[in-house]
């Protein structure tokens, strides 16, 4: 991601003016993986481990170079959650199947303290938190209309958060434990279909609409007095308001052999933030990429 022309709502002119920089975040692989078993005609168990919601981002950690650092220079938020699940095949075209998703969480944000004329000023300040467990479900149904085609609808619930942790200003001792619980994973629904023309050869598009809607603010709770600002009763509550998104997904495959499949695919993704509450900690912006693998 790159900033143009940074600058903030004051006069302090060591952050404003026309500083260009971008974030020099590595390549993210996101684990993956899962397993599925026939038990009879009818019923089928399977379990999957992987990450559905996940962001870590870093930027230059000098405000000489980033003035966005005293916002932030490193944050991340993942979910890792596993998925045990069972479908029933009632005959040759209706399918369903309910998966039970265990999750755990973690999120963090580092930034430098903007604290003109105070000893402070310039500091690392680092928070960690970490929800142990939630959980949600998944709920599927599969429709195989012709030989040719098949649809599917899935809905994931939403699950619940409780993030707690510390937050600390590096090197000084001066720390609090903090909580934050306004931040839930959302729930989808995602329809699937299809197209099989010729043996070998199938296309598919999936629709997703996610329910980004519920991040409507960031409320973090002090448990002690933290740089006279915060503490308790004295939350830091920042405005959000991220919206609803709609992800469009196309892909061809090829089967050449038994052993080798081929396929391409794109997707069109888009942001839940505004631009009224964009910042460094969460940023994010429409994504458009091209996918091809061999399998």
């Amino acid at each position: 991601m790159k900033v143009n022309s940074f600058h903030v709502g004051n006069a302090d002119p060591t952050v404003n003016g026309s500083t260009d920089f971008e974030d020099t975040s590595n390549d993210l692989f996101v684990p993956h993986m899962g397993f599925a078993m026939r038990l009879t005609d009818n019923w089928a168990v399977g379990a999957a481990f992987y990450v559905p919601f996940g962001l870590d981002i870093s930027w230059d950690d000098n405000p000489t170079k980033n003035p966005g650092a005293y916002n932030c220079y490193h944050s991340y938020y993942d979910r890792v959650v596993l998925t045990p699940s069972v479908a029933y095949k009632f005959n040759e075209k209706w399918s369903v199947g309910l998966g039970l998703v265990l999750g755990k969480s973690e999120s963090g944000v580092e930034h430098r303290l903007y604290a003109p004329g105070s000893r402070l000023h310039g500091s690392k300040i680092e928070s960690e938190l970490e929800d142990n467990f939630n959980y949600s479900f998944n709920v599927g149904v599969m429709y195989h209309p012709t030989e040719s085609i098949t649809m599917g609808l899935t809905y994931r619930s939403k699950a619940d958060t409780d993030f707690e942790g510390e937050v600390k200003i590096v090197g000084t001792g001066i720390k609090s434990d903090i909580e934050l619980d306004t931040v839930d994973h959302p729930q989808q629904v995602q329809f699937g279909l299809r197209f099989q023309p010729i043996k070998r050869v199938s296309m598919e598009v999936d629709v997703v609409w996610t329910d980004w809607s519920i991040v409507d603010r960031q409320t973090t709770t002090f448990s002690d007095n933290f740089l006279g600002v915060y503490g308790p009763g004295s939350p830091q509550d920042i405005p959000r308001h991220w919206n609803d998104t709609m992800q469009f997904k196309a892909g061809i495959e090829w089967q050449t052999t038994d052993y080798l499949a081929l396929r391409v695919g794109y997707f069109y993704d888009q942001s839940p933030i505004p631009d009224e509450t964009f910042d460094l900690v969460w940023p994010d912006a429409d994504k458009k990429p091209i996918r091809s693998d061999s399998a």
